[in-house]
This record gives C-alpha cells, structure tokens and sequence, in this order.
C-alpha cells in the first residue's frame, strides 16, 4: 500500500474513534517514566487525549514512584508499573512489561517524555502508531513524529521555548494526531480518603490551612529552615489558621529541623503515603512551596498556591493553571536557571540555601500570600451571597 493513503487511513480511523464512529474501543498508550511533578504535568498531556478521543481506553505506564498519582489521574483508565530501577531492571524487566502491555493490542502509543527509553517501550509494547518527538535515537520506533524538542527544553534551557511551560511543551507531542488544544493538569481526590486522610492528620486544625513545601529535588531548592519558621509565625499572627508540612522520608530530617522552630504546626512528613499527601494538599485552603511534586500536585488540584523557584526556569516548571492560582517568584540571577546544567552552587554544604533561593525574602512570599488571601475572602462572600 502506498504510504501516504496508509496514513491517510490511519488519520481516518483516529478521527472516526474521536466521534464516536468507530466501533472498537480505541487503545492509547501514554508512557511517562520520570518524578511526580513531571507526571503531574503531563497530565494536562493526558487530558486532552482523552478530550480528543473520549471513548478509548487510555493507559498509562508508571514508575512506582509515581503509580499513586497516576491512580489519581481522572484521564487515566488503567495503570501499569514499569520499576525500571528497581523490581524490573535489566532485561527480565523489559521482557515483563513488554509482555504486560502487547496484551492490550494499543493502537496509539505516546511518549510524552524525551527518553530513548521510552520510545523502545512504545515499540516493545506493539503499538500500531508510535508518536513522540525525534531525537536521542527514539526516533527510529516512531511511525509518527512530531517536531524535535530539544532536551534542554525540558529544564527551560531551549531559547525558543523559555517561556512556554513544560505542560505545553509536551503537548507538542501530539500535534501529529491533530490535537493542538491546551489542558490544564488535573488531579482528583476520592472522598473517602479525604475523609481518611482528614481524620488522620489534619482533625482539629484551625482554618485557614497552609501546607509547605520545603525540600523538593535534592537540596538544590531548599529555602532555608529560619525562612520557613519566619514565615509560619508571620502567617499565623496575621491570619491565624495553621500549618502543615508535608514530604517524603527524604525531607523528614529538615522538616523536623523546621518543626521544633514551629512547635505549633503539624508535621506529617514522612509519615503519607503519595497519595494521602495529595488527599491532604485537597484540603488546604493555600499551599506554599518550593519546585517540587507537591507544588504541581496541589495545583493540578485547583488549590491556590505560591511557587518559590530559583535553579529551575519558572516560566517552563511553574504549574500551568487557571485564573492566577499559582503564583511564583523568581529573582533572576545571572547564574539561573542552573538545574540541569552546570550547577555552580554544588560546593554548598547540604543545608545551605543557594543564592538563587536565598533571595528570596519572607516579605516576597506574604505579598504573594496577600493577594490569594484577598480572593479566597472575595470567593466566600459571593459563596455566601
């Protein structure tokens, strides 16, 4: 068959699935093996395939890391665990999820991320389409490709995409299936676990409720411990409520160190699971972080939030969303955004704050807090009217 009616046919079958025409349930793929904010991200990538092609049955392959949010992903129909690290390393694992996915017979498969890892899974798995950007060897599985994104562009060092967010970027992938729409992640939380999760850790808190962020990747972002403890004191003596922080075992041992100078809040770090910390971010009336999972992850819920950014480009890694809900500072160094790159900060001893996030003041953080504060007050009274 000649090769441009082959994909005129394919392009035929997609758009008959995407109205409803087709009579078999189309079959999507969606590979994205990398942190709980990149996932998080690319869940506006999710979102409008599904948009596109409502009726398919989309499936998305995880690290274990990230499995949790998948699960909390409303876009997401089944999820399959790809541990490429750790339980499926080496070719046993390849073998594994190789096996676990040609089950399926996907007819789409899409790698949102730039991994040549990810364009052979889209191969191994026995997609009939393979769409993803070129580049870094994947692009020989691809059947459809879009335009080449560079690397850097993932950590918003491509200077023609700077200032596009990271959800955008990725939803160039998939301009080869016509799907040129812009989505905003979205994540939803049972009500059965809030109810969980509420009775577990946050009982008898005073509102407003503010969850902090504090550590993120590493200790590249951290802001520093007497920052966080200024600013939960300032927070609770100008609008009462609480605080609670939250993260993973790696940041138990610095948030601890800002628990014992904020004996009043709640500290539930290390102590979640990924999706209770999630469950918990549904709850908070304002989240305040660092560049990190939770940052995304409260966004992607609706929540209003203050984003604190200094190796990592905010125009690229701030949390797409609607209405200003995320608000972020960024101080522009000379030697940022740095993440990704050369790191000139790496001499720092662990505990250290990096000159990018050191210059960043409380009072930065609170006029940024004044005006979310304003609108969640402008919102309760036209609820109450």
């Amino acid at each position: 068959m000649d090769l441009s009616l082959s994909v005129a046919l394919d392009t035929q079958a997609l758009e008959d699935q995407a109205s409803g025409k087709g009579k078999a349930i189309l079959k999507i793929l969606v590979v994205e093996l990398a942190h709980i904010g990149d996932f998080v991200a690319s869940t506006g990538v999710i979102r409008a395939i599904k948009e596109a092609f409502r009726d398919s049955l989309l499936v998305a392959v995880v690290t274990r890391d990230t499995e949790e949010v998948a699960r909390l992903c409303p876009y997401v129909d089944e999820v399959e665990v790809y541990d490429y690290k750790g339980e499926h390393r080496g070719v046993k694992g390849w073998l594994d999820i190789s096996r676990r996915l040609r089950r399926y017979g996907f007819d789409i498969g899409i790698a949102t991320n730039l991994t040549f890892r990810e364009g052979l899974l889209l191969y191994l798995a026995g997609c009939k389409e393979r769409v993803g950007s070129p580049g870094r060897g994947r692009g020989i599985f691809l059947t459809k490709r879009s335009e080449y994104i560079s690397r850097g562009a993932m950590f918003g060092l491509d200077r023609e995409l700077a200032f596009r967010s990271i959800t955008e970027i990725r939803l160039k992938v998939l301009e080869p299936l016509g799907i040129k729409r812009v989505s905003y992640p979205r994540l939803e939380v049972p009500e059965d676990l809030k109810a969980k999760v509420y009775d577990t850790f946050l009982r008898g808190l005073a509102r407003p409720i503010f969850s902090f962020g504090t550590s993120g990747d590493g200790t590249y972002k951290r802001w520093g411990v007497k920052r966080w403890k200024i600013l939960g004191e300032r927070l609770v003596s100008s609008y009462g409520g609480s605080i609670v922080l939250i993260g993973g075992k790696e940041e138990r041992e610095h948030n601890e160190a800002i628990f014992k100078l904020l004996p009043f809040s709640r500290d539930t770090t290390g102590k979640t699971t990924v999706s209770d910390f999630i469950a918990i971010l549904s709850l908070v009336d304002l989240h305040i972080g660092v560049d990190s999972g939770p940052l995304h992850a409260a966004s992607a819920l609706g929540k209003r939030c203050v984003g604190l950014f200094g190796p990592a480009n905010p125009f690229c890694w701030s949390p797409l969303s609607e209405n200003g809900l995320v608000r972020s500072i960024y101080k522009f160094l000379p030697c940022s955004p740095c993440y990704y790159k050369n790191r000139p900060c790496l001499s720092i001893r662990p505990y250290g704050v990096r000159p990018c996030m050191s210059s960043i003041s409380v009072d930065d953080v609170l006029r940024e807090v004044s005006e979310h504060m304003s609108a969640i007050s402008s919102d309760e009274m036209m609820r109450k009217e």
